[in-house]
């Protein structure tokens, strides 16, 4: 099976917009077919792609696919042989020494698994030498991963044309890499606010800034190689096709709430959906819930940027006929909170959507959350008794059983095992988890769900 793919890992400054994001957009705006991938859950980084290109993201995450086989099933099926399929990955959020970064095992890990061509990029705005001493360290570290091909590097926040040629001198007498060019200081860019992220859609005006330096860029035709993108995504290797199989296709139609401030793990459930033979369609908060739906879904989300649902009086009336006709109805993640008894939001307190026995306790917390091994403690619709899956528990937030509502779940800490929390609570064939189950790790218990 061959997948045009390539990974663009960059280095990583705080509160900044990633050089592989806007490289990502502007590739967009060349005319190229680009399908978007990033390296482990990061909900900043996945709204910023969905803003600057317009396109779904799907995460590959090596643990929450379920292992390096799964890895590569998950990424050949959603992958996209007609396309540049490109993984955007933190290079390095910090540096152990001065011209030494420190790699993300992570982003390594995936990049052998898919047999994935890289294209580090790293700052520049230090004098050339040290940028030089950085890349000939880079060098050393990655020479140790024989399956990860490097043919080419990019520079970042780099001052002036003339430090770039110094650069370019000093790469190609270290290292056996090319240039793919350099972006200049002037288009690093601050990352927009949570506030701007999860609660503009990408068509905002608000992000005129972010879309303004897309094209800057996109338009600078000596400073970056913009061919050897698509001709180094032509240089993977060749995939053996996985063996591991999708049960069946069901047929039917899924319904997804589409917002900003939800969808922040990926597109990966809607991805298995489609793959299981469902049509999947889209609906906002402002739309009636297609309750001929046979499944529908609400992703991960901040409770705090989705508080309108509390008083939509139409969305409780209608999902309260979805559960009784016994349609499937899943809330994974974050979002479960607004479908209890009560719940607190940064300390104010607000009257559930009253569809479950739990009271809920939030706080902003985007991107703070723990891998954990998911675990029924009983059956129900997605899950059997002792089953167990792979997920995410978002910090932020606690829910906590009322009037003998007892969870269904238990989570595991990933090492040692011990719990570290309680949740998910069902009605006939419905459910709503604060921890995000992802899809991949449970397809035998999707299947199921959704087919019987």
């Amino acid at each position: 099976m061959f997948l045009p793919r390539l990974m663009i890992a960059d280095e990583r400054k705080s509160g900044v917009v990633p050089p592989s994001v806007l490289l990502a957009a502007a590739l967009k705006e060349r005319g190229y077919r680009l399908r978007l991938f990033v390296a482990g859950p990061d909900e900043r980084i996945v709204k910023l792609l969905e803003v600057c290109t317009g396109e779904r993201v799907t995460v590959l995450d090596p643990f929450l696919a379920g292992g390096e086989k799964r890895l590569r099933f998950l990424f050949q099926h959603t992958a996209d042989a007609s396309a540049l399929n490109l993984v955007v990955a933190p290079l390095a959020y910090e540096r152990e020494e001065e011209a030494r970064l420190l790699l993300q095992r992570k982003t390594l890990e995936i990049a052998e698994a898919l047999s994935m061509p890289l294209c580090p990029c790293i700052y520049a705005r230090m004098a050339a030498a040290v940028a030089a001493r950085t890349m000939k360290d880079l060098g050393s570290q990655l020479g140790m991963y024989s399956s990860i091909s490097i043919h080419a590097a990019l520079f970042a926040s780099v001052l002036n044309p003339r430090e770039y040629q110094l650069l370019e001198t000093e790469l190609g007498r270290i290292l056996p890499w090319l240039s793919f060019g350099y972006l200049p200081s002037n288009l690093e860019i601050p990352l927009p606010e949570d506030d701007l992220l999860f609660r503009e859609f990408p068509g905002s005006m608000k992000f005129i800034g972010l879309k303004t330096t897309v094209l800057q860029l996109q338009g600078l035709t000596e400073h970056i190689q913009w061919p050897l993108f698509g001709a180094l995504g032509k240089q993977a290797e060749e995939q053996t096709t996985s063996q591991i199989e999708i049960p069946g296709r069901a047929g039917g139609v899924a319904a997804v709430l589409r917002h900003p401030g939800l969808g922040g793990y990926g597109d990966n459930v809607e991805r298995l959906l489609k793959e299981m033979g469902l049509y999947v369609g889209i609906f906002s908060v402002d739309d009636h819930i297609p309750v001929e739906a046979d499944v529908i879904y609400i992703s991960h989300g901040e409770p705090g940027y989705l508080q309108e649902l509390l008083g939509n009086g139409s969305f409780r009336q209608i999902l309260g006929k979805v559960v009784l006709k016994e349609r499937r109805f899943f809330v994974n993640g974050g979002l479960a909170s607004l479908f209890g008894e009560r719940l607190t939001i940064d300390g104010e307190e607000l009257q559930g959507l009253r569809f479950f026995p739990f009271a809920a306790t939030c706080r902003h917390t985007v991107g703070q959350m723990d891998y954990v091994w998911i675990e029924a403690e009983t059956t129900g619709p997605l899950l059997k008794e002792n089953e167990r899956g792979r997920g995410l528990l978002p910090q932020g937030v606690s829910l906590e059983g009322i009037k003998r509502g007892e969870p269904e779940w238990r989570f595991l800490e990933v090492h040692d095992r011990h719990e570290i929390g309680q949740g998910c609570w069902s009605i006939k064939k419905s459910l709503v988890t604060q921890a995000y189950l992802d899809p991949w790790s449970s397809i035998q218990s999707f299947w199921r769900w959704i087919s019987f």
